[in-house]
């Protein structure tokens, strides 16, 4: 009689009852969510984040003060504004780490485990008084969450996926799309020049639109007569649809062809922000066509397309 599929089967069957009972029992003792902090710190302490791994470098860094500020990141292969909202979540994230599970000072034979012994990749959080480092380990089998070990402390944790996963993926999930900063209802005058001329324009509240349908703005000439420009109207749609398709950081407009710039204000007179349309040939059939606004404040490129019906417009007067 063979005896080894039976054998095989008892220690399959104990070795799943094992494995759940530990699933189970760790599921039972885990702590409420933000209960365990590796340290708590306010988000407008950190002045900067440093994350470097085999083949990424990521920095981050507070510029500007006041309603000025903004964070910029620079990574092996371009240079951004971070976006506001996704910026501030990484702040918060960071300044008071919300581990899942704190693992003690790992032994020899856990941080192996934890892919921590031969881990490449740190985390370097700057405060205003002193930094907090990080080294990176490997992942969860459940959850995909990421084992680290706090330099300070000598502890390991499990933090969140979403922790480091933005730094991990900069290029794609930090940078700002947006080209401003304002709503668009607050614009109420804006000024164009391009093509050897000034147009200054203000905008009056639309008509009726159809059901569901916001009414489109009218604009109208600052002087002369009062009548509503519809290809002036079209032409500022057009920039309402552009957005950040990438950063061009080391890209200098001034070898670049100023095709126009647009300073937008308030209802009151006030500068809001401005835009800034750059072209440049190529050696190519179609030109590569760049924007510069007050938020990006470095050169973006963008549809080639939506590039060419701007730079049409203004050519032919709108």
């Amino acid at each position: 009689m063979r005896r080894e599929p039976l054998t095989y089967a008892v220690l399959l069957v104990a070795a799943l009852g094992l494995a759940f009972r530990a699933w189970t029992h760790e599921k039972r003792e885990q702590p409420a969510p933000g209960s365990i902090e590796p340290w708590h710190r306010a988000a407008n302490d950190i002045v900067g984040l440093q994350y470097t791994g085999p083949g990424l470098h990521v920095e981050i860094e507070r510029r500007g003060t006041g309603d000025a500020a903004y964070l910029w990141a620079t990574t092996d292969t371009s240079a951004f504004v971070v976006g506001a909202d996704v910026g501030q979540r990484l702040l918060d994230n960071l300044a008071s780490p919300q581990a899942v599970r704190d693992l003690g000072v790992p032994a020899a034979r856990a941080r192996q485990g934890y892919g921590l012994d031969t881990a490449r990749t740190h985390l370097v959080i700057r405060f205003q008084d002193g930094s907090r480092e990080l080294l990176i380990g490997g992942p969860t089998y459940v959850a995909s969450d990421r084992y680290v070990l706090d330099r300070t402390s000598g502890h390991a944790y499990v933090l969140p996926q979403g922790t480091v996963a933005p730094l991990e993926n900069a290029v794609q999930m930090l940078p700002e799309r947006r080209l401003h900063a304002f709503q668009p209802e607050r614009v109420a005058a804006a000024t164009l020049r391009g093509a050897g001329r000034t147009l200054s324009m203000h905008r009056l509240a639309g008509g009726a639109g159809g059901v569901g349908v916001p009414a489109a703005p009218a604009w109208v000439p600052v002087a002369g007569t009062q009548r509503p420009d519809p290809a002036f109207g079209t032409f500022m749609q057009r920039l309402d649809g552009l957005w950040a398709g990438s950063y061009a950081a080391r890209e200098d407009p001034r070898t670049l062809a100023t095709v126009f710039r647009l300073d937008y204000a308030d209802r009151w007179g006030r500068p809001l922000g401005f835009l800034e349309l750059f072209r440049n040939p190529g050696p190519g059939p179609s030109p590569q066509y760049y924007v510069r606004t007050e938020l990006t404040r470095v050169l973006v490129r963008i549809d080639p397309g939506a590039g060419e019906n701007l730079a049409t417009d203004v050519a032919q007067g709108l």
